[in-house]
């Protein structure tokens, strides 16, 4: 044990008390709209003021996200593993505006109203002319390790581009977890497991590219699925033996529960990590999935509310298993 991993374990149970609880999902599924949704997470003190729009809201729950965060890879400077680790949550949380100012430099459309955060910051007063200009301003951050990532791949267009800037996550953080060694190891593959399938399966069903970050799934069903025609992409995922059973009649449907079960196993496991893992990174990635889940089943749900959708579609949507 080191003062170090002790120290990031102590922390990281400190942002777990920020995190969601099943009870507290329970209580936001039982809402009747978007607005007491973030009602109650106002009175929970999860969040500091009431949105006008679920457009605010979200924007709320990523500064909130984001925030905590930064907290935690502040805290995470003495370990280079944890600190990747904490860097490549925050990317992730930040993503969604990096792909806004990509696809804003492909369109050549401004983009209005939007707040950036850390390194994108800089285009709060405006968004690059050109992908030269896009390149230099990123050159050194983790934003330009990940452009240069999908470049590598020799991407067609701005789709591929940002299906590649996904990648980017659960590559990078894939090769984190295998420098780690025994326990530490399987525990942090136990987190993103579900990931590795769901990128790697969506990568080659849209883009028919293909990566070698797997899990359950296999190398030949991925080259099978990036080289088959769109129509016959839905064969080729129920191969893949967790979706067997599956009733869905679309690639796009069967993806959407790979992902959804994805989320639920990072979850799980994330959760399992703080009652077995003592004073080693691992646990500093599990506090970071967890946020990274919060924000999802909070958008999810509000979102959802706002639908009027059952909550059993919600509680699908959702990381915790509500029922």
């Amino acid at each position: 044990m080191s003062a170090v991993n002790a120290y990031l374990h102590s922390i990281s149970r400190t942002v777990k008390t920020e995190t969601l609880t099943r009870g507290d999902m329970g209580e936001l599924m039982a809402e009747d709209d978007w607005r007491q949704v973030f009602n109650t997470l106002k009175e929970k003190e999860y969040i500091d003021e009431i949105p006008a729009t679920l457009e605010e809201g979200e924007r709320i729950i990523i500064d909130r996200q984001t925030r905590v965060m930064e907290k935690l890879m502040g805290y995470s400077y003495n370990s280079k593993i944890s600190k990747d680790i904490t860097s490549l949550y925050l990317y992730d949380m930040m993503l969604d505006e990096f792909k806004n100012i990509v696809t804003s430099v492909y369109n050549k459309r401004q983009l209005n109203g939007l707040k950036f955060h850390r390194e994108l910051s800089k285009f709060n007063e405006g968004i690059p002319s050109s992908e030269e200009e896009l390149r230099s301003a990123i050159n050194g951050t983790i934003f330009g390790n990940a452009y240069n990532f999908a470049s590598s791949y020799g991407y067609k267009n701005v789709t591929q581009l940002l299906s590649l800037l996904d990648l980017y996550f659960i590559y990078r953080i894939s090769s984190i977890i295998e420098t780690l060694r025994g326990d530490w190891k399987m525990a942090a593959k136990s987190i993103v497991c579900g990931y590795q399938d769901y990128y790697a399966l969506s990568l080659a069903t849209y883009q028919a590219m293909v990566t070698k970050n797997l899990c359950e799934t296999n190398e030949e069903l991925i080259k099978d699925l990036a080289s088959t025609d769109y129509k016959g992409k839905t064969e080729v995922l129920r191969r893949f033996e967790p979706v067997k059973s599956i009733s869905s009649k679309s690639a796009p449907e069967i993806l959407s529960k790979i992902l959804n079960r994805a989320r639920k196993m990072a979850r799980k496991n994330s959760l399992n990590v703080f009652m077995g893992q003592t004073f080693s990174p691992v646990i500093v990635m599990a506090a970071s999935e967890m946020l990274r889940l919060d924000k999802g089943d909070i958008l999810a749900i509000a979102n959802g509310k706002k639908l009027k959708l059952s909550n059993s579609l919600i509680q699908e949507l959702v990381s915790y298993d509500l029922v």
